[in-house]
């Protein structure tokens, strides 16, 4: 048996639960996932053997990435993968396979450039607001790639790495981008992005925070 993120059981559900992980049956197997070990119950992982997987590096998942969809394909079938789409798909992924197989499978890598153009590089974003606050899965998707543009951002300005970067196709539009802002102007704009999303993820309306945020990014 799989249970998948286990940290959510509710109290009820856990404790139903504790029986069998205390005497399952000499056939049975019970494999409980989560993210966040520290938010489940004590009484669960003190009855389990805990087994840690890591991520691999952005690189070698990259290097993974390049493997797989040498022949076809991460979009559509018989379209193949340019190096800068493995590229945003390991670092956006963070190591992660099955996180970078879900941006492959949901065709993020062909919206990403359309919300960086629309928002971070438009001065006139309204219409794409109204519509982009309108889909809540879009949303979330959209504030992951301001987040990852403005981490981006920062980056250059710190460091100067560009092999890191997640928008790596786009470099010359963050290097103009970047120097328009100060390090701690573009943290502002960091913590606001994820304070938008964390209103979204609370189900509350974020089009006045996007429409804030849309003029710290032009009012200078």
């Amino acid at each position: 048996f799989i249970i998948r993120n286990v940290e959510h059981l509710t109290i009820e559900a856990a404790n139903a639960l504790l029986k069998t992980l205390e005497e399952p049956s000499a056939s049975s197997l019970l494999l409980l996932t989560t993210s966040s070990a520290e938010n489940v119950l004590e009484t669960i992982r003190s009855r389990c053997h805990m087994v840690n997987f890591f991520s691999s590096s952005n690189e070698e998942l990259e290097v993974l990435l390049k493997a797989r969809y040498n022949a076809p394909p991460v979009g559509e079938a018989g379209a193949s993968s340019s190096p800068e789409e493995l590229h945003f798909l390991a670092y956006m992924a963070e190591g992660c396979p099955g996180k970078a197989q879900r941006l492959a499978d949901d065709k993020v890598p062909s919206r990403k450039n359309t919300y960086i153009d629309q928002f971070l590089l438009s001065a006139h974003s309204e219409d794409f607001i109204n519509t982009i606050a309108a889909d809540k899965d879009r949303l979330k998707e959209f504030l992951r790639i301001v987040m990852a543009w403005f981490r981006d951002a920062i980056l250059l300005k710190t460091h100067g790495d560009h092999k890191r970067l997640i928008h790596a196709d786009r470099l010359d539009d963050l290097e103009d981008f970047a120097v328009r802002f100060t390090v701690n102007d573009l943290g502002i704009l960091y913590r606001e992005t994820v304070n938008a999303y964390k209103m979204v993820i609370d189900n509350l309306n974020v089009k006045l925070p996007l429409l804030i945020l849309k003029e710290q990014l032009w009012g200078n």
